[in-house]
């Protein structure tokens, strides 16, 4: 069975601990990043079955991934779902990405809500990891 991958993408260690934790528990292999150089350079090595992003990060912004990804039709992440996680979305940058992502959260969020939007991109939940 096909364990799906989650790359996170988040620059506040406290948060992106817990993202891992959590994600860990409901049974999905996950890689994190927390800046922008770091997280372009897991993108160009892995393909990801979900991409967690929060759009202000160290050394850049998440915006500027998602154009990285969804502008090379052969880039391996190029259909790969993108989740933008951020406390505060201004106006005209989610009418830039809204076509490019698949969901958006503002933090804070109940994490209830980021569980069933991955579900839901990715047509169920994995099986908790045997222990």
């Amino acid at each position: 069975m096909h364990i799906p991958i989650i790359l996170i993408i988040e620059d506040d260690p406290g948060f992106n601990s817990i993202l891992q934790k959590s994600l860990v528990q409901k049974g999905y292999k996950i890689l994190s990043s927390v800046s922008v150089i770091e997280a372009k350079a897991k993108l160009r090595n892995q393909k990801f079955d979900c991409i967690l992003l929060d759009l202000h990060l160290e050394g850049g912004s998440g915006e500027s991934i998602i154009s990285t990804i969804r502008g090379n039709k052969k880039d391996a992440n190029f259909a790969s779902p993108v989740i933008v996680m951020s406390g505060f979305l201004e106006p005209d940058v989610v009418k830039r990405i809204v076509p490019m992502v698949q969901g958006m959260l503002v933090k804070p969020f109940d994490p209830s809500a980021l569980f069933k939007k991955i579900e839901s991109i990715l047509g169920g939940s994995p099986k908790p990891p045997e222990e």
